[in-house]
């Protein structure tokens, strides 16, 4: 401290009493006193300089003609264009091509049984042999047909093929496609023995309520074999009688009696028709007996017999017209 005293007094001297070479002595002087305060310190911290802040960056407005117009969310519109950005267009999704409908598909043919029970058979004749039968709503895949259209060839539940009649089942589907379908020939039926008739008795022939019977014609007809005529009762037709027909006279019934004339199931009958279906699907030979009965099934009329050939051809006979009549 001394020392700063004396350096203190011969300051003021200078002072006081300036010259050149003492005012630069004194500089001298105040350099190194500043120097020495600067060490010593008195006990105080040394002087740290006051950081210098760093400056926020200023923000600057983009020009209106550099902005550029961001997509909104779930817009499939690119941004246009501006001066200064020129950004490559994004093409627009291409629209799809439109599909046009599927046609609805044709079910393959198949048939659904009308009758509650109907005969399948080996052949589309009723002279083949039935292998199996089918009920009611049965559905059947059909895989052919006959030439006429008459008989579907079907394939049965159980994997089995057969033929049925085509009236007796309703045809669905894609019928175009069936195609002609082979069928085994028709077994020939075997001959019945025609029975030796009896020899007439001294007794007188007894009398009937119809004591005529009459074969009027028979002509041939290669696609059906059967008999019709007309049931009159004094020249006059009469409906509601019942015309029957065996292998023998008096034998058993072939079919049901038919009743004569316009009825459930034929409407437009004549009065006094009957007709007798003995083979619908060509020529069949055979001796066949016709009569009238009454509702009890007992004879009632005379016999007429009809002898039909399994051959058609000029003097054959496969259509016969069969009349009956009271007197």
């Amino acid at each position: 401290m001394k020392l700063w005293i004396k350096s203190f007094e011969e300051v003021s001297i200078l002072v006081k009493r300036p010259n050149k070479k003492k005012l630069t002595y004194l500089i001298s002087i105040l350099v190194i006193l500043s120097l020495f305060a600067g060490a010593c310190g008195g006990g105080k911290a040394p002087f740290t300089p006051t950081p210098t802040r760093t400056p926020k960056p200023t923000f600057t407005p983009t020009p209106k003609s550099a902005a550029v117009q961001l997509p909104t969310a779930g817009s499939t519109k690119a941004p246009a264009a501006t001066a200064g950005n020129q950004s490559t267009p994004v093409p627009s999704a291409p629209t799809a091509t439109p599909v046009p409908p599927t046609p609805t598909p044709i079910p393959s043919p198949f048939a659904v049984v009308k009758a509650e029970t109907l005969n399948v058979r080996s052949g589309p004749t009723t002279r083949h042999p039935i292998v199996g039968k089918v009920a009611k709503g049965d559905r059947l895949d059909i895989i052919g047909k006959n030439n006429q259209g008459t008989w579907w060839k079907v394939k049965l539940p159980n994997g089995k093929t057969g033929w049925v009649y085509a009236e007796l089942v309703e045809a669905s589907g894609n019928l175009k496609q069936v195609a002609v379908a082979s069928a085994p020939p028709a077994p020939t039926p075997t001959p019945r023995p025609t029975p030796t008739p009896a020899p007439p008795t001294p007794t007188p022939a007894p009398r009937y309520e119809y004591n005529v019977a009459v074969v009027q014609k028979c002509e041939p007809n290669a696609g059906v074999t059967y008999v019709n005529g007309t049931v009159y009762r004094n020249h006059q037709p009469v409906d509601g009688v019942l015309v029957v027909f065996s292998y023998a006279p008096d034998g058993p019934f072939v079919v049901p009696p038919m009743p004569t004339g316009p009825h459930p199931g034929y409407p437009n009958w004549n009065h006094g028709y009957y007709s007798h279906i003995i083979d619908a699907h060509g020529a069949r030979g055979g001796d066949w007996y016709f009569w009238i009965v009454d509702s009890n099934g007992k004879r009632i009329s005379k016999i007429a017999h009809v002898h039909t050939d399994s051959t058609a051809g000029p003097g054959k006979c496969q259509q016969a017209v069969v009349d009956f009549d009271t007197n």
